[in-house]
């Protein structure tokens, strides 16, 4: 399948919703998209970026979408409506990812700075951060017990989700001479 010019310039960020039948993606031209999977119909357009949407997400509902911009915001999305809920501006630089926790209302960010935070999407408040990062946080996974952030220095770091406590960090390989 084919989706007719989803964007007219760079798609940066792309996201299934929990049962597959949508797609959500971000893009250069500031805009968050929803196309039908089945057919490549345009469900739902999102405008209110001021930069760069470099990472979207869906929470496990299917209700709500959250994207993170070169803005330095992150922008929460009622999928029903097509309101933007909320607009968090906790980054002090351009935010590279966003994932939800689970079904809550938590998202976990990244962003161009040596944190990763989770912030309440109801409130808008850090509910915590995760230090030691790297210097430019590029991108970022979750499990239901892990967060794991690839900064580009090239380590990839692992923390517990429920305490913030650093497990491991993968080295890049030494270089060879």
């Amino acid at each position: 399948r084919s989706l007719p010019l989803p964007h007219p310039d760079t798609v940066m960020s792309l996201a299934f919703s929990r049962r597959g039948d949508l797609l959500a993606s971000g893009a250069a031209d500031r805009f968050v998209k929803v196309h039908a999977v089945a057919d490549g119909s345009p469900v739902r357009s999102f405008e209110g970026h001021t930069g760069h949407v470099l990472g979207v997400a869906w929470q496990a509902h299917g209700r709500r979408i959250a994207s993170a911009g070169a803005d330095n915001a992150l922008k929460i999305w009622d999928m029903v409506t097509g309101e933007q809920q909320r607009t968090i501006t906790g980054p002090k630089k351009e935010v590279t990812g966003v994932r939800f926790v689970g079904a809550t209302d938590e998202i976990i960010t990244s962003a161009a700075d040596p944190l990763v935070r989770i912030y309440n999407v109801t409130n808008g408040a850090v509910v915590r951060d995760f230090g030691g990062a790297g210097d430019f946080v590029q991108t970022l996974a979750s499990a239901p017990t892990l967060v794991a952030a690839g900064a580009q220095d090239g380590k990839v770091r692992l923390w517990n989700l429920a305490d913030a406590k650093a497990l491991h960090t993968i080295e890049p390989a030494p270089a060879q001479q």
